[in-house]
């Protein structure tokens, strides 16, 4: 596997597990009628998923920086403001207003 494949998975996991903690905590405030402590939040299996995501994205980002440099990589991590709310828009149909999509393309 090349280094930017091995970036660009990990650029996809990170955004995967932003949607997986809005899920969780989507789910948590559908489901819970007075507040969760931090300790029952953090044991949830999607917040736990995402965080198994973020470790494994930050194992892939320093494999990748081995071989390419971080000029090169780190402009690549604009695509997860792309990735990210696409991924909202689909998952918790969450409206993307022109302005705000104008703001996304020029961020990217």
């Amino acid at each position: 596997m090349s280094e930017i494949s091995i970036a660009l998975a990990s650029i996809l996991m990170i955004a995967v597990s932003q949607l997986l903690f809005k899920a969780a905590m989507s789910n948590s405030s559908r489901n819970q009628e007075g507040s969760k402590s931090m300790r029952m939040l953090v044991l949830h299996p999607m917040i736990l998923l995402g965080l198994a995501l973020n470790l494994a994205a930050a194992l892939c980002w320093i494999l990748a920086l081995r071989k390419l440099q971080i000029s090169f990589l780190y402009p690549l991590l604009s695509i997860n403001y792309l990735l990210v709310p696409l991924g909202a828009s689909v998952v918790f149909r969450e409206r993307i207003s022109r302005r705000r999509g104008v703001a996304i393309f020029v961020i990217c």
